[in-house]
Order: structure tokens, then C-alpha cells, then sequence
């Protein structure tokens, strides 16, 4: 660089520029690189809050017939874990799927069997018969907790089962990272709520 003042050549030493001629001198402008951060969120369910929280649901649809249907309960959760479908770029981040790993590890009252999270990964469906629920099939939980509603003598048009139903949905939705992230948690939850109260209020119908 030139001098500012005299024009001459300067010298430089480090961060600052001296000009021999005129002896002026002062600080180099360093302007620094841009730096890029590119930040990633992920969006996961909480599988062990999930599950705390549907128990706790269970609880309050019939009271004091909970903890009989509690391992029916699990093995429902499971088989809504089995059906989740992947994200729609078709790549399940692994941190989700180290979340599922670890919560059928440590939550042993599931009665996942060995090799669960695997089985799951690779699409396979487990405790069908005990979880499916649609217009056209009835698991025995289902059928286990229309029994036990029967015998409280609960009514479905005056039961809310609303945050039952979106807490068991959440299991469904954990591939893509629960409600926020997925666009058929809402769907997914309406139809397994719909069909269990067309079931149950065929049955006070009676």
C-alpha cells in the first residue's frame, strides 16, 4: 500500500503501516471472512413423557381399572410406534431413532420383545392384535377398554377422551418428530378417536 499522506510505499509491520518518507504511520483495516453457521433443528417426542402421559390418561377414563390394562395399554403404544411413517424426504434423522431405541430399552413395562426398535425400523408391525384400531378392526385392548368404560357405566357423549387419543397419537407421529412436524398427526388422531367412539356408541345403543 501507498502512504495516505505522501504517497510513498509503506512498510509494513503486523497489524500497523509506517511510511519512511514522512514518517506517518497508523492501523491496517483487517476485514475478517464471513463465517456461515447453518443451524438444523430437530423436531422429537418426548417417548418417555408420552408415555407417563397416556398412562395417567388411562387413569382417568376408568379410575381404579387402570393398572389391569396397563401391559394391553403398552403393547397398543407399541403397535402405534410400528404403523409411524417416515418423514417425507424418507430419512428418519438418527437422533429419533436413537430416541426410540433407548425408551424400549428402559421402559421394560412395554413388554416390547427383544430386537423391538429393529423390527420397527425395518417397518415391522408389532402387537397388532392387541392395538389396531379402525373402522374395521377392533384389538383386544380396545375391546378390554370398551368392557371396563361398560362396567363404569361411562357414556361416550359424556366422556372427553380427546387428550387420550392425542397423547396415543403421538407414538404414531414419532418417525417425523410429533405434532409440529408432522402433517397427518392431527389426522392420524381424529381417525383412531373416531373409530373407537363409532364402536362404543354402537354398543350404548344397544
Amino acid at each position: 500500500m501507498n502512504c495516505p499522506r505522501c504517497g510513498s510505499p509503506v512498510m509494513l509491520t503486523g497489524t500497523r503501516w509506517e511510511c519512511g518518507w514522512c514518517l506517518d504511520s497508523g492501523w491496517l483495516s483487517v476485514k475478517p471472512a464471513p463465517v456461515r453457521i447453518e443451524l438444523r433443528f430437530v423436531c422429537r417426542v418426548d417417548l418417555d413423557e408420552a408415555w407417563k402421559d397416556l398412562r395417567a390418561e388411562l387413569d382417568q377414563l376408568i379410575p381404579g381399572r387402570a393398572e389391569a390394562l396397563a401391559p394391553a395399554l403398552a403393547h397398543a403404544a407399541v403397535y402405534q410406534l410400528s404403523l409411524s411413517a417416515p418423514p417425507e424426504n424418507g430419512e428418519t434423522d438418527p437422533r429419533i431413532v436413537r430416541d426410540l431405541r433407548s425408551f424400549l430399552d428402559a421402559a421394560k413395562a412395554l413388554g416390547a420383545p427383544d430386537g423391538a426398535a429393529a423390527r420397527i425400523e425395518r417397518g415391522e408391525r408389532l402387537f397388532e392384535d392387541e392395538g389396531a384400531l379402525t373402522a374395521g378392526r377392533l384389538g383386544s385392548f380396545w375391546q378390554s377398554l370398551l368392557d371396563a368404560l361398560e362396567a363404569a357405566g361411562a357414556l361416550p357423549w359424556e366422556t372427553d377422551t380427546d387428550r387420550f387419543f392425542h397423547t396415543l397419537a403421538l407414538f404414531r407421529s414419532w418417525r417425523r418428530g410429533g405434532p409440529g412436524n408432522d402433517p397427518d398427526y392431527l389426522d392420524g388422531c381424529h381417525a383412531l378417536q373416531d373409530a373407537f367412539h363409532a364402536r362404543w356408541e354402537a354398543l350404548c345403543s344397544r
